[in-house]
């Protein structure tokens, strides 16, 4: 008795295992952009010392 409800109670762990990996994954590539450089971004520094 006590094995059946445990080997119940490790698939539906492992089906919520399976459907929150499922259900993190479709969300990443569905809303998530692609890591990609679209145009070069060149940042200018002013370097002066501080008035007196």
């Amino acid at each position: 008795r006590a094995l059946l409800r445990g080997g119940v109670l490790a698939c539906a762990a492992l089906l919520l295992l399976w459907a929150a990996i499922f259900l993190y994954g479709s969300f990443y590539f569905s809303c998530l952009p692609p890591a990609a450089l679209l145009r070069p971004v060149h940042f200018a520094f002013r370097c002066d010392p501080p008035a007196p």
